[in-house]
This record gives C-alpha cells, structure tokens and sequence, in this order.
C-alpha cells in the first residue's frame, strides 16, 4: 500500500527520533506503515537530515583515524561487541557507520588488558622467541609457517607464564615430557583456593 499524501506531524517527529536513535532500515519502515523507503529518504532530505548522524563515523574513516587495517578493525569490533549501524541512503545497502566514543573507548580498553606477544616480551624483558616458546609449550600459541600475524593476549596471562617461565625447573620438565601443561591465571587460581 502506497500512500501519496503527506506527511503527519507524528510520522515526522517518529522520524526524527528514529534518525537520532540510529534504527535499522526495517525498523523504520515497520514505524512508518504505508511509506515506502523512497519516501523515506526523499521526506529526510527535506527536513534536513544528514545522512550520518551527528557522533557517528563510517567504518573506513574510523579504521583511518585509529590507524588500524580494515580487518584488524573488524576483530576489534567483534571483541569488543562495538554496535555497527547502517547509514540511510537511497541504496538498500547503505554505509556501516559506528558511533566515534564508542569505538575509541573499545581501542582504548583493548589495548589496556591485551598486548601482543612482542610488546610483552618488550615489555618484561624477555626475548620474543623465548616468550613465544613459552607461549608454545603452555599450550597458548602455535606456530605456523610462513603466517606471521600479531595476536593478542591478555596482560595477566603473559604475567603468569613470563613467571612459570623464568621457573626453569618446571619449565625444563614440561618441554621434556612434551606434554602442554595447563597454568592457571591469577583470577583462576582465586576461584580454586576459595572452592
């Protein structure tokens, strides 16, 4: 059912407070029964709406200003559960947007409580093949030829093994049985010692 008439005072403040809440596509096409996406977005360009709303950045430009590879960007998201919204455009598709804080809040958290192995290795003063032997050897990372990409690990858990690790007796037993050996981390061992 298309409608030709114009628009109510009610389906225009609906529209304006669907844009600020960043709805879906569908969303606002079930609010505003009767109106076609067309009309939709013909009836936003009138009163003005822009077509990213006001704190919100497309994917692209965000992956430039935080200095991150789109697909870097992407498991940043995921990890993060950063909500990803679609700007409205004449196209059915439109534009992955995020919103900006909420993005830059997720690098920030991040990078706080995860590091990558070189970092850590840099950081507690231990060679980076060493660490990543250790890492090997607890059963946390594995090696594969001729990928080389930088994951990411919690600060804690590097903590706990660059300790089993500087442990020489226990280490030396793990890689000679060459068994894995399962470390506890520090919010691990609480819930041990206090069940």
């Amino acid at each position: 059912m298309i409608r030709c008439n114009s628009w109510t005072p009610a389906e225009v403040a609906l529209l304006r407070e669907s844009w600020a809440g960043c709805v879906s596509r569908d969303t606002l096409l079930r609010r505003l029964v009767g109106r076609t996406w067309r009309a939709i977005i013909d009836q936003m360009a009138a009163l003005g709406l822009p077509s990213v709303p006001q704190g919100f950045v497309g994917v692209m430009k965000a992956c430039d200003a935080l200095g991150l590879c789109p697909r870097t960007f992407w498991r940043l998201v995921r990890r993060q559960r950063v909500m990803v919204h679609r700007s409205y455009s004449r196209s059915s598709a439109g534009h992955k947007l995020v919103e900006w804080d909420e993005v830059r809040d997720a690098v920030e958290r991040e990078t706080s409580t995860l590091e990558t192995i070189t970092g850590a290795a840099r950081s507690r003063d231990v060679p980076v093949e060493t660490l990543t032997t250790w890492l090997c050897a607890v059963g946390v990372h594995q090696r594969v030829e001729g990928r080389r990409r930088a994951i990411r690990l919690p600060s804690a858990l590097f903590d706990t093994i660059v300790a089993w690790g500087r442990n020489g007796g226990r280490m030396r037993q793990a890689l000679t049985h060459g068994r894995p050996m399962r470390l506890l981390l520090p919010h691990e061992r609480e819930h041990r010692e206090a069940a």
